[in-house]
């Protein structure tokens, strides 16, 4: 796996967006609190033969883990890790309302959090001390509907960690490829947000009222703990790591993804104890014919949770 470099600097920006409509945005205090996650990442092509699916390549890789750090009820920081090696680290600070208004890196990178009338009304990313790009966020009553980006491509590709309820970096790179190709405003881009209750039901990447790709998705019943949190952090040379959305109260079993004539579907299976996941499976499977053969691509993330508390 690839070292991060300054220049493919990881963007990490945490939005914490509360439970329930008596909670404020900007705090995030799970009754679960995570301790570590794990990943492992595993590519398999198959090809069909007499009418049975042969395995003719098989790729697994370990994945980068996180050890979460609590000062009490607070986030404080979240380290990542390749291997054994750390990669970097993620620092929160907080108000005296202990609410959310800065989070950095070692790299240089900071976001800063700007609110009104109890919710997050901006995003500010600086690199060192210079401000290099804004995120807009709108709201329809309580819920996040639309976030305006005016943020470098590359920036904003990296900048969507746990915007979708369930997805992976790769997700991201073809929804940022799909509206810097088909881009009538290199300042701007749009993602708009419908709900179902307490859960995002889809997403859309627009580019002046056009939708470009469009997300949609399914829940189980059970507790994500993750809600609350909007974190983003990862870059394109990190290994795809599917992650859980803050926005929703659920967990995603199916994301649907939609783009340039092109549809495919990923599912989630997990593994409980109690009420919350320890261990997720995400798989998507890509077929097609070349030469007269049937070929079969597997994308397959096994992701397990610790938590502090039980």
């Amino acid at each position: 796996m690839k070292k991060l470099s300054k220049i493919m600097i990881i963007t990490l920006l945490s939005v914490f967006v509360f439970a329930s409509c008596e909670k404020e945005e900007g705090v995030f205090n799970p009754k679960q609190k995570i301790h570590k996650t794990s990943s492992t990442y595993e590519e398999m092509t198959e090809v069909l033969v007499n009418g049975t699916w042969q395995t003719v390549g098989d790729d697994k890789e370990a994945g980068p883990s996180e050890v979460w750090v609590w000062d009490g009820n607070l986030l404080s920081s979240i380290r990542y890790y390749d291997g054994i090696d750390l990669e970097y680290e993620e620092h929160y600070q907080y108000d005296k309302d202990n609410v959310l208004i800065r989070v950095s890196n070692d790299e240089g990178d900071a976001y800063e959090y700007v609110y009104g009338d109890s919710q997050l009304k901006e995003i500010d990313y600086f690199y060192g001390n210079e401000l290099e790009g804004r995120i807009m966020v709108s709201h329809d009553g309580k819920k996040i509907s639309k976030l305006t980006m005016q943020i470098d491509y590359a920036k904003a590709f990296s900048a969507l960690r746990h915007i979708l309820p369930a997805g992976d970096s790769k997700n991201m790179k073809k929804a940022f490829a799909q509206l810097k190709k088909n881009s009538k405003n290199d300042e701007e881009m749009y993602i708009n947000f419908e709900w179902d209750g307490d859960n995002v039901s889809k997403i859309t990447f627009n580019d002046e009222g056009e939708i470009i790709v469009m997300m949609s998705f399914t829940y189980d019943k059970k507790k994500n703990p993750y809600y609350g949190l909007f974190d983003i952090t990862r870059t394109d040379d990190m290994l795809d790591i599917t992650d859980f959305s803050g926005l929703s109260k659920n967990n995603v079993t199916s994301l649907c993804f939609s783009e340039d004539g092109e549809t495919y579907m990923e599912d989630f299976t997990y593994t409980y104890d109690g009420k919350y996941p320890v261990a997720v499976v995400s798989k998507i499977v890509f077929e097609d014919e070349e030469e007269g053969y049937s070929y079969r691509s597997s994308m397959i993330v096994n992701k397990t949770i610790e938590y502090t508390n039980k």
